[in-house]
């Protein structure tokens, strides 16, 4: 009966009314996405390891980075039940945007009492096209961030009510979320630090403090955590798979990229990437700043330092990692998880500003609010994931060769070369749709000119130096990507 009456009460506020169709938009993009979008360079090697014995994917036997093992594990998972195809490999990660908009809803409303500051900062968080892209994919990313808002819903319950259950809630979905994606240990440790010192605090201003038992749950679960995930660190450390970040410094390696990111190729007045980095740094400085200098006019003093308090020590963590360990900035992708935590600083700074000046401050809440309704409306492709935007035409090229196939009755199987940033890919869906009537020519990353396939398919790079026995006969993506057929 308590379900019963919940849900009933959803279809009779209107506001529960509008969050639920807003929730149901987003999440209907997510899932026409995941359901025609064409599998991408790193899912099929993430897809492949799944197959492994399970301990081999929890020790991470094959040290790749694209194990990112709650999301592996749950993918073998759906496959043993309802079968090998690329939307059930996505299932999980299209199922864990439900909680993630739904706990971005819950946290809004638990730290503004304001409709449309609701909105605004549910809108920052959700209404991301780079964001939703990764709850269309079988990777750990949107995973990773579902659990994180609900651990930061529960931090924030925690901090307002000091309740052992959000303690355990809090650092269990935290740690779930880093079983998904270990760079949300950037976040982990932070929100770790923040409960010890809230307990601490309680305990100065004469409020039962069960450390033993508080105490023995941090320990106790970041114990389990920390043996989950020692051997697999070890061996990303040992096979040196940080690389790929940068060390150039946290804005250069991190900010710009997941700015460039968060554009998603929008056309913004014909501003260059640089254009739109420096203007969104600039607007998202305002506001936190305004958050820290307004702070005695948040709605809850407490929650405003929490979340300053949370973003700075992220930052900070992250750059002492640097500077103790060596280990590299992350780059857009793996630094995700940093777009609630800063969404929700400029929300505490947009908050100030109503209480402070309410004249601009709702100007500012509506402009960040029609910003992010805009950006996702115009922004949003749903035909290619911007991560891996070269995979978007598998589909159309198996379609044009099957094509020629047929009306020109040519003898299968046909042998199609490829650029090797293609080969994942049309491997996979070559083995599934069409296996006797296209050869795809061995995995190789130089130029084949002396190929005997009867079809290449390549970027636009490589064409000139195949011209002399390959014509067009197809191009993709604006003429980035070309078919060519031999002459």
């Amino acid at each position: 009966m308590h379900y019963m009456a919940w849900i009933n009460s959803i279809f009779r506020s209107n506001t529960n009314r509008f969050w639920l169709a807003l929730g149901l938009i987003l999440w209907v993009l997510v899932v026409r996405e995941a359901s025609r979008v064409p599998v991408t360079h790193d899912e099929v090697n993430t897809i492949a390891l799944s197959q492994v014995p399970v301990w081999d994917i929890v020790t991470y036997k094959d040290p790749i980075p694209n194990n990112h093992i709650l999301n592996t594990l749950l993918i073998k998972v759906e496959m043993a039940i309802l079968g090998d195809s690329l939307l059930i490999s996505r299932l999980h990660n299209v199922l864990a945007f439900l909680p993630f908009f739904l706990f971005s809803v819950l946290l809004a409303r638990r730290l503004f009492a304001d409709l449309w500051l609701q909105f605004a900062l549910v809108g920052l968080i959700t209404m991301q096209p780079y964001m939703l892209d990764f709850f269309a994919v079988a990777r750990g990313y949107g995973l990773s961030v579902a659990f994180e808002v609900m651990s930061l819903y529960f931090l924030f319950a925690r901090l307002e009510s000091g309740r052992f259950r959000d303690l355990i809630l809090t650092m269990v979905c935290a740690a779930l979320g880093v079983y998904a994606n270990f760079t949300l240990l950037n976040l982990y440790f932070p929100m770790l630090l923040v409960l010890i010192v809230h307990g601490f605090l309680r305990y100065r201003h004469g409020y039962v403090f069960r450390w033993k038992t508080e105490a023995t749950a941090l320990v106790g679960i970041s114990a389990v955590l920390g043996a989950l995930s020692l051997l697999p660190f070890m061996r990303m450390m040992e096979t040196r798979q940080f690389v790929y970040w940068g060390t150039a410094g946290f804005l250069e390696d991190t900010a710009r990229p997941m700015i460039a990111a968060l554009r998603s190729g929008t056309e913004y007045f014909r501003w260059s990437n640089e254009h739109v980095y420096i203007i969104l740094m600039v607007l998202i400085s305002i506001l936190i700043l305004s958050g820290l200098l307004l702070w005695k006019f948040a709605a809850s003093k407490r929650d405003a330092l929490a979340v300053f308090g949370l973003l700075g020590l992220t930052v900070l963590y992250n750059h002492l990692q640097f500077w103790l360990m060596d280990v590299p900035f992350l780059n857009a992708r793996t630094a995700l998880f940093l777009i609630p935590l800063v969404s929700l600083a400029m929300g505490m700074g947009l908050s100030a500003w109503v209480n402070f000046r309410p004249g601009i401050g709702f100007a500012a809440v509506l402009v960040v609010a029609c910003l992010s309704v805009q950006h996702v409306v115009r922004g949003f492709n749903g035909r290619s994931i911007y991560e891996w935007y070269y995979d978007e035409n598998t589909y159309d090229v198996l379609r044009d060769i099957n094509y020629m196939i047929e009306t020109e009755q040519l003898t299968k199987p046909v042998k199609l070369n490829c650029h090797w940033i293609f080969y994942p890919s049309l491997s996979y869906h070559i083995g599934r749709q069409c296996p006797d009537a296209i050869e795809l020519v061995p995995y190789h990353k130089e130029i084949q000119k002396d190929t005997d396939a009867l079809f290449y398919y390549t970027q636009s790079d490589e064409r000139d130096a195949l011209q002399e026995k390959y014509g067009p006969v197809r191009e993709y993506g604006w003429g980035s990507r070309f078919l060519l057929r031999r002459k």
